[in-house]
């Protein structure tokens, strides 16, 4: 493989891992607790020790980097440096339903900016990695090959991904069921959706949930950007990774570029609804 730091390997080994460990755990007891008082906002000892799997072997192979996890308190104070961002359990809610949509994602962002990442979907057997300025590349049934977002120039063209369904009900989904488009592809987890774009399967997706953060956008938004498509807040601007805030006030959409300019006139409805 293609990687500017051979250590880059190793973390896809890492994710790999770690996907391992998460399908081991599905089956049992998750011993599920609810962070913050959030019904919404579940977490598992899978997740746990995904995350103490992911920032001790992160720690080891990159010593002088700072990690942003979503399961740890430790939170860096300076985004200007290597950050590597970690969602160790993608799809919380799914997963405990026993939903194949899950992932794993590890992150590297330097300056600011994704520049490596790679997403882990271990019960659909996808891992989606990528490096600014080395392609983007899907492992599926033991073959990798590299992939690129469609040219798909109409939404009345396009393939939006849409939630499964969900006991959460928000207004915004109302704009989002509004859009004429081509065809509609229910999934879970912002991995897995910006996968399907990044390799073509797919070309569209807004997210509305403002609990979504650095760790769940970064890895997938590097795969993305070198497949040749874009992660945007709602207002068509790029996503602040500097930002003091761990999570996207805004929230965001996603998509092949060329349809831009047609979802901002959708995006920005769904705004207003948040």
């Amino acid at each position: 493989m293609d990687l500017s730091d051979p250590r880059y390997l190793k973390v896809i080994e890492l994710a790999q891992k770690i996907g391992e460990l998460l399908v081991r755990y599905q089956s049992g007891n998750l011993n599920v607790e609810s962070k913050e008082n959030d019904r919404f906002n579940p977490v598992t000892i899978a997740d746990k020790e995904a995350d103490a799997m992911a920032r001790e072997a992160i720690g080891k192979l990159f010593p002088t980097n700072a990690i942003l996890s979503e399961e740890s308190s430790e939170i860096p104070s300076d985004y200007s440096s290597d950050v590597w961002m970690i969602d160790p359990l993608d799809g919380t809610k799914s997963y405990i339903k026993g939903d194949d949509s899950f992932g794993v994602h590890i992150g590297l962002c330097r300056n600011g900016r994704p520049v490596f990442g790679v997403v882990n979907v271990p019960r659909k057997h996808l891992l989606y990695f990528g490096e600014v300025g080395r392609g983007a590349f899907v492992l599926a049934q033991e073959s990798r090959r590299q992939i690129f977002v469609s040219a798909t120039k109409t939404l009345s063209e396009a393939r939006l991904i849409i939630r499964k369904d969900s006991s959460e009900v928000r207004p915004s989904y109302e704009v989002i069921d509004s859009m004429s488009v081509g065809k509609r592809i229910p999934s879970s987890g912002i991995g897995v959706a910006l996968g399907l774009i990044s390799d073509g399967s797919a070309d569209v997706y807004i997210a509305t949930n403002r609990r979504l953060s650095k760790w769940d956008t970064c890895a997938p938004e590097a795969i993305l950007r070198e497949a040749g498509g874009e992660v945007t807040d709602l207002l068509g601007r790029p996503l602040d990774y500097k930002q003091s805030e761990l999570r996207w006030k805004d929230s965001m959409f996603a998509s092949n570029k060329i349809l831009r300019a047609q979802l901002l006139e959708y995006s920005k409805k769904v705004l207003e609804k948040l």
